[in-house]
């Protein structure tokens, strides 16, 4: 079809993204573009189907503590390199010092 839109505006339209013309607009392609069409119907299903996954596999209240819990203790502990690299940096410092006295 002449002048297919792009399909991320096609994934917009499923999503509820665009304005009321725009929407008008593309509705009236997938009548008459069939490639479109088929493409817009295989977004809404996909979307359908990861809905319904995340319904099925939604993690503990629980587990969600837990992780979340590692996650911060992680991000407040200082990481493996700069412990590895303090002792390092200590003694380029006091190098350092010993040029300018």
């Amino acid at each position: 079809m002449p002048h297919c839109p792009p399909r991320e505006e096609l994934n917009a339209l499923v999503d509820g993204e665009l304005s009321t013309e725009r929407e008008l607009a593309l509705r009236w392609h997938l009548d008459i573009c069939r490639a479109c069409d088929r493409h817009a119907a295989a977004v809404v299903m996909l979307k359908r189907a990861i809905g319904r996954a995340r319904a099925r596999e939604t993690p503990s209240p629980a587990l969600r503590r837990s992780v979340m819990t590692r996650v911060l203790k992680r991000r407040s502990s200082p990481s493996r390199t700069r412990k590895r690299a303090a002792p390092l940096l200590i003694a380029v410092g006091a190098m350092l010092l010993s040029f300018v006295e």
